[in-house]
């Protein structure tokens, strides 16, 4: 069985506050359909497709991106983080078939209000996180939840692991992946952060090209081909790959 699993972080809007003073930001209720345009042009042609969403800002945003994008919702929206009062909600959508067989799977990080959003999806389990910033004023807490969300993943041991890891590529968080048994399915082309398109809108112009947002298969799965794109929808790129795997019929 083949599926193209994507995920894209799509953009809250906590840099739409005045006080960070750029003038050009967008909202993402106004990007809502450049979102959902870029994601049905990743599905492309596939029978099957999975896509993590995260930092939607609203349910309606979620359930307006499904509509869109021609696909259906996999479970409810789910508040996974909050941050400066912002809930972050994280959401699988996938095409009717693959929604047929698929359950979502929410996971409370060391029981606290942070939460790991995964899927089964006839056997094939993916997990997307979206990783916390380490802020100065609670880095301890940050530091804290991250190791927690890694050893969670760890022990799950999901087929596919996808997200925005806020982490390069040698941090220890993603590092130990690896040294769990996972490849990086982009590690000969790595995406970059952020989309120029987004400089001095969202995000300062001087900010540096970094590479946070990663997905990681085990042997259980075999790539077949990855890519990534950008789009005026976010500021992080959007990551796919095609994967054959082994359908749990029983």
């Amino acid at each position: 069985m083949e599926i193209r699993v994507a995920h894209w972080n799509v953009l809250n809007d906590w840099n739409a506050q005045p006080s960070k003073k750029l003038a050009g930001y967008k909202k993402q209720v106004d990007r809502l359909d450049d979102i959902a345009r870029k994601i049905a042009e990743v599905r492309g042609e596939s029978a099957r497709f999975l896509i993590f969403l995260c930092e939607i800002i609203e349910p309606t945003h979620a359930e307006y991106l499904a509509r869109n994008a021609g696909l259906l919702a996999i479970g409810d929206p789910t508040v996974y983080m909050t941050f400066d009062d912002i809930d972050q909600h994280g959401i699988f959508l996938a095409d009717e078939e693959t929604r047929s067989i698929a359950v979502q799977e929410v996971t409370a990080i060391n029981g606290s209000p942070d939460k790991m959003i995964g899927v089964d999806v006839g056997g094939l389990g993916v997990v997307g996180c979206h990783q916390r910033r380490l802020w100065t004023r609670s880095l301890i807490t940050d530091i804290g939840l991250r190791k927690s969300s890694a050893d969670e993943i760890k022990k799950r041991a999901p087929d596919i692991v996808v997200g925005d890891w806020n982490a390069l590529p040698f941090f220890p968080l993603r590092l130990g992946l690896v040294r769990a048994g996972y490849s990086e399915t982009h590690r000969e082309d790595r995406p970059i952060f952020p989309n120029e398109y987004f400089r001095g809108k969202n995000i300062r112009s001087s900010y540096p090209d970094i590479s946070i947002d990663a997905m990681y298969h085990r042997d259980s799965v075999r790539p077949l081909r990855s890519g990534y794109g950008y789009s005026t929808g976010a500021d992080h790129p959007i990551l796919s790959a095609d994967f054959e795997y082994q359908l749990d019929v029983a």
